[in-house]
């Protein structure tokens, strides 16, 4: 029963807060308007439009675009039915479309595809270059074996995870009060055929600091998280050093070489990507898929189009740049993406 009264008092104040009390039922969409705004007036949170997106996706194919006088019907929700936003009849016939705004969020695509007068070719236009700057490394392919120091065992509070400035227990097999340590967690080995050793993902999750020993018989610390870009998960290993950081903002060139994506973040399942996301290449140093070096993106119709007859048709649909390699593999960042990136495109030409 207390389960049940809880799950209603959280439901309510879900309700109350994330909708304003004064709501139109219905609203059409203005000049200016796109739906990280729409998100953000009708839900409280502009991170919501990509619900907003799939739950519209028969309507609005192309979140980058929508039409000036469509009508959104909005249901502020109750205890029993969540809130919601849908898109209804327009008011007129209108072709007039409705640009993203200045503030892009990362998951917005940043160019556009483009047919140059008298040629099938298709050009990567660039619509506006997001300035990524200085970021940490979250993600890194590499192979062979990881070699730790310990590893995450429990947390404080005795959840599976911890955040910025909790404090954790590790237990290590080397180290004293005061080193630095950085947690990662190894993904499943990406699916493809390979020669010697696998190539898997490495998630950075957070720089954490030794405090004191607590258990010397089993060389347990306590240590607090300084730094955290993911939840920091129990079993997660630790390896010694500092967050690795990687920069968009110092010189690059064009690349040679050609290539395939292989795998990208979060998941070594993941197949379709966009730009802001960290890929990872079949293709290193030793194949001239150097740091810092920029690639185009093509796509590859047969990740597509399954039955399709045309084999040779491959229109450059974006921008990576290096930013980590080894000598077999090399970790990538999307600059830009008209559309979405399969893993299996080609890089390169």
């Amino acid at each position: 029963m207390k389960q049940i009264i809880f799950i209603s008092i959280l439901h309510f104040a879900f309700s109350a807060s994330a909708v304003p009390e004064e709501v139109p039922k219905t609203y059409s969409v203005q000049a200016g308007d796109n739906l990280w705004n729409l998100s953000e007036t009708f839900f409280g949170d502009p991170f919501f439009w990509p619900k907003l997106w799939a739950l519209n996706s028969d309507h609005v194919f192309n979140p980058h675009i929508i039409e000036i006088n469509d009508v959104l019907n909005f249901e502020a929700g109750s205890l029993i039915a969540a809130p919601s936003l849908s898109f209804g009849a327009k008011k007129s016939s209108s072709k007039n479309y409705v640009s993203l705004m200045e503030n892009l969020p990362p998951s917005f695509p940043s160019v556009r595809l483009e047919t140059k007068a008298g040629s099938p070719e298709f050009q990567v236009i660039p619509s506006k270059k997001t300035d990524f700057g200085d970021q940490y490394l979250s993600y890194r392919v590499q192979q062979g074996e990881l070699k730790s120091s310990g590893q995450v065992i429990e947390t404080e509070v005795g959840l599976k995870t911890a955040s910025e400035n909790q404090y954790i227990f590790v237990n290590l097999s080397e180290g004293n009060t005061g080193d630095i340590f950085t947690v990662v967690r190894k993904l499943a080995d990406l699916e493809d055929k390979f020669e010697g050793d696998v190539p898997y993902p490495l998630e950075f999750q957070s720089q954490i600091r030794i405090l004191d020993l607590v258990k010397p018989e089993d060389g347990i610390y306590r240590a607090i998280i300084e730094k955290s870009i993911a939840p920091t998960e129990v079993g997660s290993k630790v390896v010694r050093g500092t967050l690795p950081m990687f920069s968009l903002s110092r010189p690059v060139s064009e690349g040679s070489g050609v290539t395939k994506i292989i795998g990208a973040q979060y998941s070594s399942s993941r197949k379709i990507v966009s730009s802001g996301t960290i890929v990872f290449l079949q293709g290193g140093s030793n194949r001239g898929f150097e740091k810092d070096k920029i690639f185009t993106i093509f796509s590859e119709r047969s990740l597509r189009y399954i039955d399709s007859f045309v084999e040779n048709d491959h229109p450059a649909i974006g921008r990576l740049q290096i930013i980590d390699s080894t000598p077999e593999y090399s970790t990538a960042f999307i600059l830009e993406a008209a559309s979405e990136v399969y893993v299996g495109d080609k890089v390169g030409r």
